[in-house]
Order: C-alpha cells, then structure tokens, then sequence
C-alpha cells in the first residue's frame, strides 16, 4: 500500500468482509471517517507498526508480532473489519426499530469483557504446540506465538528479530549451527533497514554485520573452497558469512584486500557470480538490485583490477529502430 491506497482501502473496507448483511452495512461508511482515518495511519507510522519506504507504506515485524498475539488470545476480532460491520448492522437495526441501545451496549460490555478476560489468561494457558520440525538432534522444541522454545526453555529463538520474522528453515539451520543471512530487511527501533546475518552462539542469537571482521574463525574460512584469485594482489578469495574475502582482507590489509559483500543493494551476490568475476572480470546480467529510490533494477556487476565494484547496464530498447544502442556504466562502489 502507498498513503493513498491505504486511505481508498479503509474507505471501502466493506470489500474486505465476507458476510453480505455486514458489507452491506459498511458500504459508503468504512474504518474511521474521512477526519480520522489519516491519523490512524501516522500513528501506525508512530508506534512502528509500519514505516514509510519513499511513497510505500510497510508493515514491520512489530505488526506481524501484534497479529500474530491477538490470535494466539483469541481475539483476532480486534484485527478485523467484521467487527466494524456488524457493529454498522446493529446500529442500522436500531434506526429501523429492530434492536434496542441497551442490547447494543450489553453485547459491548460482554465483547470487552471477554477480551480483558482472554488478555489477563493468557500467560496462564499453555499457550504451546511442538514445532513442525521437533526433534531436531534428539532435543523437543515446541512453537508459542512469538518464538520456538527448546523443551527445558533454556533455549529460545524469537520468531521476529529486528523487525523480521524468521522461517522455520532459518530457524533449523540455526540450530544445526549455521550462519544464516545476510538479510537485508531487518529494521532498527527507529524503523530504518539494516543488513546482518545471523548465528548461534551460546544459545544467543548473534547479529553479524557486513564490516565485522574481528570475530571470524579464519581457519574455518581458510578451510573453505576458494573461489579464486584476487585480482589486487593475487591472495585467493573467500567466503565468509556476510562478504567475499580475499586472504589478504582477512588478515586485516584494508589497502590491497580484497572485499565484496554478499548483499548489494538488497540482492545476494552467489559464489558463481564471485567466481564470473574473479576469472572473466564481469558477472552474467544479475536481476533484483533494488536502488535507493526501492526501484527493482538489473545489471552486471564489473571488478576492476584495483579491486572496485562497478555496475554495468544491459542496452536499453531503442524506440528508434535505427537508432544506436547505447550501454551505460555506472563506476564508484555499489557497496556503499
């Protein structure tokens, strides 16, 4: 959604319901009302429930988590339209006679009854299944709606870390020890993107970021096929969790080593495109970077012999049949 979708999506959420009386009901009236309903959405932007990503508008992991909460209580009701409508319907029975303000306000008072009783039971239910991928190495791990949780809760993996929520299959790879990532949605509590990985380490997650070096286990890396040859200084290149290193990089040279993060512009740069660019210089057409401005782009990926990054761009389609095609190509370092 963009501001202005959203805006037309509240005003015609009487779509959004199933039942014909209740939609009906909600027809030409909608969420909120013309004066409202542009605060409900910036104090959604507020309180982090979605961010703003240029004329878009983003839920974050926080409202993902929300949702997923008012399930778990069992009032999902709170989340969706249905309730608006058939509220609509009550108070449109009331002008034909058909229902009374007393019934109206008892129904309210029992609904908010049953909320505040569902919300103060709630950490009192066994609120817990077992995990669709338990036993996993003879341990049990049992799924709650906000993480996955070993069977002697001395281990616990939030199903929704830094604003992102985790797959199952991230979470098994978790816990069989490997690095995940790097992953380029996870957001800050002021609602901005970071890129990290992941791992376990004493049953804590670990954030990895791209330019953290000094807790790498080099030998482990070293003991890693290599994927070629660096063009800097002919030291041979690496991976690591979050970039493509070469052995003189590892070893702390920031002059002649060689470094080429995995994400770039939210897309992940493969082994096979390392190797394209350490033999022939210049990768295939890669598909899905995305520039600052949140627009999907395809390009090359070109290593110079000094080590830098650029991007090359495919011919564009000439309107003019006669026309020369031109090929652009952008220098400086799409890294940054």
């Amino acid at each position: 959604f963009n501001e202005a979708t959203l805006l037309s999506a509240m005003e015609k959420s009487d779509r959004l319901v199933e039942d014909e009386d209740l939609a009906d009901a909600m027809k030409d009236r909608g969420l909120g009302t013309p004066a409202t309903r542009a605060a409900i959405i910036e104090k959604l932007i507020k309180e982090k429930y979605v961010v703003r990503e240029g004329k878009d508008l983003t839920p974050t992991g926080k409202a993902f988590e929300l949702l997923a909460l008012l399930e778990a209580m069992q009032i999902e009701v709170l989340a969706s339209p249905e309730m608006t409508g058939e509220w609509e319907f009550k108070l449109n029975q009331i002008l034909r006679g058909e229902f009374t303000r007393e019934q109206f306000m008892q129904e309210i008072r029992n609904m908010t009854r049953h909320i505040i009783d569902q919300v103060k039971n709630f950490e009192s239910r066994e609120v817990r299944v077992e995990a669709p991928f338990s036993p996993l190495a003879g341990v049990r791990y049992y799924s709650t709606p906000s993480a996955y949780v070993s069977e002697d809760q001395k281990l616990s993996i939030r199903k929704i870390l830094g604003g992102r929520h985790l797959h199952q299959e991230e979470v098994i790879a978790l816990l069989n020890g490997e690095t995940i990532g790097p992953f380029s949605d996870f957001r800050s509590k002021k609602g901005k993107t970071f890129s990290a990985s992941l791992r376990l380490v004493n049953r804590k997650i670990e954030f990895i970021f791209a330019d953290a070096n000094a807790d790498l286990d080099l030998a482990a890396v070293l003991e890693g096929e290599a994927l070629g040859i660096s063009p800097v200084d002919q030291t041979r290149v690496f991976a690591t969790p979050t970039a493509y290193m070469s052995e003189s990089a590892l070893s702390g040279d920031e002059q002649n080593g060689l470094r080429i993060n995995k994400l770039i512009l939210a897309r992940e740069i493969s082994p096979a495109h390392i190797r394209q660019l350490l033999t022939a210089g210049k990768t295939e057409l890669i598909s899905g970077f995305i520039s600052k401005r949140k627009k999907p782009f395809d390009a090359y990926l070109v290593l110079a012999k000094n080590g830098k990054v650029s991007f090359e761009f495919p011919p564009r389609k000439s309107k003019d049949k006669g026309a020369p095609v031109l090929q652009s190509k952008k220098s400086g370092n799409p890294q940054k």
